[in-house]
């Protein structure tokens, strides 16, 4: 175009010289027609031209667009245009490859589903502000973009917003790995740091207990060249003692390896440290553990040995005192005819003696690990959980539970069991521990003694003969059956409490305190007819024996007492009777005897007469009769 414009204007130069020379010698019309035949072909040829120009010059803009567009095409970064409505005119290679084409969609129907503009969306905070806006923004392909929103103007003037997006997850996981090994070797070296500083302290301790450490230094013959307050006081000899000896010597050494071998070792590793027996000044044993190290001199040379012992006895004895103890304890466990267990908070066995295993009926290895849900029901279940979170909460050993468990064989047993919660070092609870013990027999025996006691209740209740109960040591009734009650006339609550000699009907008879001492020495006593009076005053006939027994561990006194009134008139009325039938039988044998001995007389009469006997014999009656 400034070819075009360049040329133009020389043009009419050209013509202005050539109107001023022809202007002399041609009249004005000639002139006219000169200058209007001119521009016409002045005018021609210059708009050839500026359209050759604009040709080439769209091809050019179309060329330059081309490019563009195939750069838009091939960046590793989408670029859209978006309308104030959400509609994408345009969208680079990049984009459509990672979301595909809109198809004249609105940009969040398409991306994410929706039926609106997601809430947080800042792409159109350009077209409030006008200026450029940058945000990151999770794709609906979960990964993260750098996005640079710009405002835009169409061609026709409308108002677009470019957006530049730029994947940065890649990048996103390499920062966050980079932080994470970041903080990792900060903390690493924190703690290196930390380490250093510990170490410091140490050392610096350690010199500053050196003075007082105990130490003795020997040269290469074994002497002792150095022997200071420390290895005074834990041996009892003096430094000039001690220096010019052997300390081998002087000590009693006992060495856990033969001496050359030491000293081989620390020739070698120019150190050496174990444990050493040695006997004090005063006949003592010594233990002590020793770090004994190789010392040079300027030139690298051997030049003496330095031995730093520290006392180990009082240690080693409470050492030797625990492990008895955890021997004495361990034997404790497991001969122990109870059952002691350990669990984790959730009640997983984590250790047990013998008798768990041999009361459940399972090996020691089937047990490591098992929960008590695995050996009891869900019902007693309950009753171990309650008393586990009892005892977490309060803090304190729970009372003895009673509990049912299965057996491996599915028999059932009854338990009881007190739980302890069981803490670590820093004082935090990590489990339970338990006491446990097997009472089925002495279950089965309360239910035998519960019938037998139901039984015995019954039988008292109903017996048809007085029983009355006593305390052996004070001679008080304790209970009395309905029958004795009806017997006597008196209340249950007129029995208990009161001496058997304080109650009416016994008084000044047989439970007298003579008897009842009686009683307390042989443990029986019998009346077979005890008259006594009852309430209302009747007088009645009783069988009374009284016995001593053991209930519970405590003596008491059980008296039966039977009335036999009805029987005492029964037997007096055949005693009566028995007695008029012996008169009748005395009287009825007097005459016989005597109609006997008047036939004898006769009979001798008749004989001293010379007469036959008129009766048969007596003597022959005499003993029919006997």
């Amino acid at each position: 175009m400034s070819n075009l414009k360049a040329h133009s204007r020389i043009s009419m130069e050209n013509l202005y010289k050539a109107i001023a020379k022809a202007h002399s010698r041609i009249s004005m019309e000639n002139l006219y027609k000169a200058i209007a035949k001119a521009h016409s072909r002045i005018s021609m040829e210059n708009l050839y031209k500026e359209i050759a120009e604009r040709k080439r010059a769209e091809v050019a803009v179309a060329k330059e667009r081309q490019r563009f567009y195939d750069v838009l095409e091939t960046l590793p970064a989408y670029v859209v245009l978006l309308t104030p409505d959400y509609h994408v005119p345009f969208a680079n290679r990049f984009f459509r490859e990672r979301f595909g084409e809109s198809h004249g969609c609105r940009c969040y129907e398409y991306l994410f589903k929706r039926t609106e503009p997601c809430e947080i969306c800042e792409t159109f905070t350009v077209l409030k502000t006008g200026k450029s806006h940058n945000w990151e923004w999770l794709g609906p392909d979960g990964r993260n973009y750098d996005i640079h929103d710009f405002p835009f103007t169409d061609t026709d003037g409308s108002p677009l917003i470019m957006e530049v997006g730029i994947d940065i997850t890649e990048a996103k996981r390499a920062e966050a790995v980079l932080k994470e090994v970041n903080e990792t070797l900060e903390q690493r070296v924190a703690e290196r740091t930390a380490e250093l500083r510990k170490s410091e302290e140490s050392l610096r301790r350690q010199f500053e207990l050196l003075e007082h450490a105990p130490v003795l230094v020997r040269n290469l013959n074994d002497e002792i060249i150095l022997w200071n307050s420390g290895m005074e006081n834990i041996y009892g000899y003096s430094r000039g003692e001690a220096l010019g000896k052997v300390p081998h010597d002087l000590l009693q050494t006992l060495h856990p390896q033969p001496l050359a071998e030491i000293i081989s070792h620390i020739s070698h590793e120019r150190q050496w440290e174990g444990e050493l027996h040695h006997k004090g000044k005063d006949g003592k044993d010594i233990i002590v553990t020793s770090l004994q190290m190789l010392h040079r001199d300027a030139d690298g040379n051997a030049a003496a040995i330095i031995e730093v012992n520290t006392d180990m006895t009082e240690h080693k004895r409470a050492e030797e005192a625990l492990r008895q103890s955890e021997e004495k304890y361990r034997n404790i466990l497991e001969n122990m005819n109870d059952s002691y267990f350990e669990t984790d908070l959730r009640g997983n066995m984590t250790f047990c003696n013998p008798m768990v295993p041999k009361s459940l009926g399972y090996s020691p290895e089937e047990m490591a690990g098992m929960n008590h849900r695995m050996y009891m029901d869900p019902e007693n279940a309950e009753i171990v959980e309650r008393s586990f979170r009892d005892v977490y909460r309060e803090n304190i050993p729970s009372k003895v539970i009673s509990y049912e468990v299965i057996k491996k064989d599915r028999t059932k047993a009854h338990v009881e069991t007190s739980f302890s919660l069981i803490k670590n070092k820093d004082g935090h609870s990590t489990g339970y521990c338990g006491i446990s013990r097997d009472i089925t027999a002495r279950k089965r025996s309360e239910e035998a003694l519960q019938i037998s006691e139901a039984r015995y209740r019954k039988l008292f209740k109903s017996a048809q003969e007085g029983i009355l109960i006593l305390d052996a040591d004070t001679g008080q009734v304790i209970d009395a059956n309905p029958f004795m009650q009806d017997l006597l006339g008196y209340s249950w609550e007129e029995f208990v409490g009161k001496s058997l000699w304080d109650i009416g009907s016994f008084k000044d008879v047989a439970a007298s305190k003579s008897s009842f001492d009686e009683l307390q020495r042989k443990g029986y006593i019998r009346y077979e007819d005890l008259p006594i009076e009852t309430s209302d005053g009747r007088h009645i006939n009783v069988e009374f024996v009284s016995n001593v027994y053991m209930v519970d561990g405590k003596q008491v006194i059980q008296c039966n007492i039977r009335d036999i009134t009805e029987r005492k008139m029964a037997e007096s009325e055949i005693n009566e009777q028995i007695a008029e039938l012996q008169r009748w039988q005395n009287a009825t044998l007097g005459r016989e005897t005597r109609i006997l001995d008047l036939k004898r007389e006769v009979n001798e009469l008749l004989d001293r007469a010379g007469e036959p006997p008129r009766y048969p014999s007596t003597e022959s009656q005499d003993k029919k009769k006997k």
